[in-house]
């Protein structure tokens, strides 16, 4: 069973990396198009990855 948590948790932290990386891509193409500050980058960025962080908290 423990095994089975440790592949979850690889598993969920490469899936938000992943989606983080992708995110950050997407904020900086929207930059060169509607010339967005950093901070609401940033802002949308730690939005996106404390919602994928939110499920792996409640699961431990």
């Amino acid at each position: 069973m423990k095994i089975l948590k440790n592949i979850t948790t690889t598993t969920m932290v490469m899936a938000l990396l992943l989606v983080s990386s992708l995110e950050a891509r997407e904020t900086k193409r929207f930059q060169t198009l509607a010339g967005l500050t950093s901070l609401s980058q940033v802002g949308h960025l730690m939005e996106t990855v404390f919602t994928l962080m939110l499920p792996i908290t409640v699961y431990f």
